[in-house]
């Protein structure tokens, strides 16, 4: 991982920077390399499941177009019931939030 600021410091003056901080301090670094892990193997195991995830082939991209263009069909009716009353003045109330 790559930082937009990023500093070369040997390791052994870090070392030496590290040694001189305070203990709250170094607790403070540790729990923040610490998220940083987790941050990274949450992130490494998002990418491994989309690479070992489905795989759709032609016949299943044709299937989830035609749903698509079923449901679209279907919610037609109640988005021009919603656009005839927005236009008369009435208040608009979605089907799903209320």
């Amino acid at each position: 991982m790559t930082y937009g600021n990023e500093i070369q410091v040997p390791f052994q003056q870090l070392l030496t920077i590290v040694r001189m901080l305070t203990p709250s301090q170094k607790a403070r670094l540790s729990a923040e390399l610490n998220e940083e892990k987790v941050e990274t193997k949450q992130q490494d195991d998002f990418i491994e499941y989309l690479l070992k995830g489905p795989v759709y082939n032609d016949k299943d991209l044709q299937i989830i177009e035609e749903n698509r263009k079923s449901i679209t069909a279907f919610l037609q009716p109640f988005k021009i019931f919603a656009a005839r009353k927005l236009l008369k003045g009435g208040r608009h109330q979605c089907l799903w939030h209320g």
